[in-house]
């Protein structure tokens, strides 16, 4: 609902600053300045305005009530938009070590928690839960897909993910290297068998010397193939 400005008095459908309209509000600062009483308003640090919007939970976590991307608590710092839970933990704990992320120690424990945009372990904010770790470790200790398979001690096959029988190529996907034998050794057995060179044509017609026809290109084809092609399209110019 539309209200006054309390200086020209008039209905102002935007929202007002300081009480003003968008036409007064500049003046009034102006007067401000030239009469020295002008004061900027103070912004406070992230951390505390973190801890001003947050409320305990189960499990000793004290979690974040603002906005979230991908379930982590979002704040605004100096034009940058940063996660809460490492903007209270620079503050209160020190800084994060480079290449290093915050594992949350409170959902590592919880078994039954997928690791989901709604986690509600991704929202708390407590240092006491927090734990400076790499990104293969944070991943391991998660519950995701790519960590449910870093768990397994056996492949498909039931061959068991030794030192001796792990194999890693390039792409970094761990392989087992007796499975890894097996389809190579099919694969050669394969390319050793000579293919049968056909008969027929997938039509039907014999495949010989009276019947091939070999193209300017050096292309092989059915001669009765290639009549019966050109019979039906002369049929066809016919009908038109």
């Amino acid at each position: 609902m539309p209200k006054n400005c309390q200086d020209c008095g008039k209905p102002s459908k935007w929202p007002l600053a300081r009480g003003r309209c968008r036409t007064c509000y500049p003046k009034h600062v102006r007067w401000l300045k030239e009469a020295g009483t002008f004061r900027k308003l103070t912004v406070r640090p992230a951390a505390e305005r973190v801890l001003a919007r947050v409320v305990p939970a189960h499990g000793g976590c004290v979690v974040w009530t603002g906005s979230t991307v991908s379930g982590y608590g979002q704040i605004r710092e100096a034009g940058v938009h940063k996660q809460a839970h490492r903007v209270v933990y620079e503050a209160l704990v020190g800084p994060i070590p480079a290449g290093m992320e915050l594992d949350h120690l409170c959902h590592s424990r919880s078994k039954d928690c997928r690791a989901a945009d709604d986690c509600p372990h991704r929202r708390c904010v407590n240092p006491a839960h927090l734990e400076p770790v790499t990104r293969q470790e944070n991943n391991r200790r998660s519950t995701s897909f790519s960590a449910l398979n870093m768990a397994k001690t056996h492949c498909s096959m039931g061959h068991e993910y030794t030192e001796e029988n792990t194999y890693y190529p390039p792409s970094g996907r761990r392989t087992c290297r007796q499975c890894r034998r097996a389809r190579v050794a099919e694969a050669r057995k394969r390319k050793a068998v000579p293919k049968e060179e056909p008969t027929h044509c997938r039509n039907g017609h014999p495949r010989n010397e009276a019947n091939a026809y070999v193209d300017s290109k050096g292309a092989r084809d059915c001669r009765e193939c290639r009549r019966e092609a050109q019979r039906r399209y002369k049929q066809r110019k016919r009908d038109a």
